[in-house]
C-alpha cells in the first residue's frame, strides 16, 4: 500500500547493549489506483470538522479523537507538550501568504500550507522559495470541492482527478514531489474519504485551533487575541492567508508564545513527532575498522543520515540517545580522521550560489573560509539546506587547512573531483 512507512532496527550486543535506528520509507503510488468494492461498506455520510476549543488553554475534544483519527493517518492535535503548529489553507488567488512566508522565515517558524491547484500553477517562484525555506506544501485539492460527494464508484476518476493533479502541477512548477500530506476542503469529510485518502498514500490532517479569520475586517488586535487564547499543547492552528488581520499578528503572536515557552514545529507527510537535540559529532566509534578498510583500497560506505547517536556508559559500553546527528558534519569528521585530501558533498545543484533562484542569482566558483562566513551571516544559504553543508566544508577545512572541500551535485561529482566543476571551500590561497 502506498504510504510513509517507519522501519525500526534494533541491534544488541554479547553484553546487551543495543542500538535503535529509525528511517522512513516512502510506498509511491500509480496511477492506476482504482475504486476499491470495500469502500461501499464505510460511511460516507458528510462530516463538518469542530472541536470544542473553550479557550481555557486545554486540549479540546474534537470530532473524531486523534486515536480513532489514526486508522486514517488523520491527526488533529500533536502531543501533550508546549508545541504549536501552524497551517494555512489557501484556496483562492488573491491573499496575503508571500507577506506570511516573510514573517515566517524571519522568525525561523516552519509552516504546512494546504494549497489548491491553481495558485501552484500561478506562483511558481513563491512555491519554489517556500520549499527553499523548508516549509510543507500539501495538497488541498485541484477545485476545493466537498470530497465526500466524489467519494464513489461513480465519480472515483472526478475525485482522483482531484487529488492528482494537483500532484503534476506540483511536480511542473518544482520538479520534486508533493508531501502526502492532505487537508478537506471546506472542512467536510466522511469516514469513507478519509479512507481512500490513506490508500493513496496521504496523512490527512484537521485542526484543533480555529476561529472566523475570513472576515476582511478582522483586525490585527481581534486576530492576536483569538489566537493567543485558542493557545494549548500540541495545538494545529488553521489559519488562512486571506486575512490581512492574521498576517498583521502573526509575528506578535509567534514572540509572545515563543516567551511562554512553546515550539513551533512541522513534519509534514509523517505525522508528529519528538522534537529532539542535533548535537555535533565528536567522534566515530568504527574508525579504526574504517581506516583499516581504507588502507586496504577498500570503497567504505558509512555514517550514513549521520550515523546511530550514542553516548559512552559508566561500564565502557555504549547506550543510544535521542538525538539526530546531521550527515554533512559526520562526513566532515570522518574525512578528517582518515586525512582525506578532499570532501566532497553531494546535492541537487552544481554550485553553491548566492541570492539563489533569483534575478541576481550567481554561481560561486570558490570561496574562502571568511568569505562563506559573510554569506552565513547575510542568511544567503538556507537551514535545512545549503547552510548545513556549508559548514561542514568549513569544520573540514578549518581542522585541515591544505584540504579542500567541494560542494556540487551527484551527476557532477566525478567532475567536481577533477575540479571541473562545483563550488571549492578553501582555508587558504589554492595554488
Amino acid at each position: 500500500m502506498p504510504g510513509t512507512y517507519e522501519i525500526i532496527y534494533k541491534v544488541t550486543n554479547s553484553k546487551g547493549n543495543s542500538i535503535e535506528v529509525k528511517r522512513f520509507v516512502k510506498v509511491k503510488l500509480t496511477k492506476d489506483f482504482t475504486y476499491k468494492k470495500e469502500y461501499n461498506n464505510i460511511d460516507n455520510k458528510t462530516l463538518s470538522w469542530g472541536t470544542n476549543n473553550k479557550k481555557d488553554g486545554n486540549r479540546p475534544n474534537t470530532d473524531i479523537s486523534n486515536e480513532e483519527l489514526k486508522k486514517y493517518n488523520a491527526y488533529a492535535m500533536g502531543p501533550d507538550k508546549k508545541v504549536i503548529y501552524l497551517t494555512f489553507d489557501e484556496g483562492t488567488m488573491t491573499s496575503y501568504l508571500p507577506q506570511i512566508v516573510e514573517v515566517l522565515n524571519k522568525n525561523n517558524v516552519k509552516g504546512t500550507f494546504f494549497l489548491c491547484k491553481n495558485y501552484i500553477k500561478n506562483n511558481k517562484e513563491l512555491i519554489n522559495k517556500m520549499l527553499d525555506s523548508s516549509h510543507s506544501i500539501g495538497n488541498h485539492t485541484a477545485s476545493h470541492l466537498s470530497m465526500p460527494s466524489l467519494a464513489s464508484k461513480e465519480n472515483f476518476s472526478k475525485y482522483l482527478e482531484e487529488i492528482i493533479s494537483v500532484e503534476d502541477t506540483f511536480k511542473e512548477v518544482t520538479g520534486r514531489e508533493i508531501d502526502k500530506i492532505y487537508r478537506e476542503p471546506r472542512g467536510e469529510f466522511s469516514k469513507r474519504s478519509l479512507n481512500i485518502m490513506k490508500d493513496l498514500g496521504y496523512s490527512t490532517y484537521f485542526w484543533s485551533s480555529a476561529y472566523k479569520d475570513w472576515d476582511d475586517k478582522l483586525t490585527k488586535e481581534e486576530a492576536l487575541t483569538s489566537m493567543i487564547e485558542r493557545v494549548h499543547n500540541g495545538a494545529i492552528f488553521l489559519l488562512h492567508p486571506t486575512s490581512k488581520g492574521n498576517y498583521l499578528a502573526l509575528e506578535n503572536f509567534i514572540k509572545t508564545m515563543k516567551e511562554k515557552g512553546y515550539t513551533f514545529v512541522e513534519d509534514a507527510g509523517r505525522g508528529y513527532r519528538r522534537v529532539v537535540p542535533s548535537p555535533k559529532p565528536i567522534n566515530i566509534i568504527e574508525l579504526n575498522t574504517i581506516k583499516k578498510l581504507v588502507d586496504s583500497n577498500t570503497v567504505v560506505i558509512s555514517v550514513g543520515g549521520g550515523g546511530i547517536p550514542v553516548i559512552k556508559t559508566k561500564e565502557d559500553g555504549y547506550e543510544g540517545i535521542d538525538a539526530v546527528i546531521d550527515k554533512d558534519r559526520t562526513s566532515a569528521l570522518l574525512a578528517k580522521e582518515i586525512n582525506a585530501d578532499k570532501l566532497l558533498i553531494l546535492t541537487d545543484v552544481e554550485k553553491v550560489c548566492i541570492n539563489y533562484k533569483k534575478e541576481n542569482e550567481t554561481q560561486i566558483d570558490k570561496m574562502s573560509v571568511a568569505e562563506a562566513r559573510v554569506s552565513m551571516r547575510h542568511e544567503e544559504f538556507k537551514e535545512g539546506s545549503m547552510l548545513p553543508k556549508v559548514e561542514a566544508c568549513i569544520d573540514f577545512v578549518k581542522k585541515k587547512p591544505e584540504g579542500i572541500a567541494i560542494i556540487s551535485a551527484l551527476s557532477q561529482g566525478e567532475e567536481a573531483l577533477k575540479g571541473k566543476t562545483g563550488t571549492k571551500i578553501l582555508n587558504r590561497e589554492e595554488k
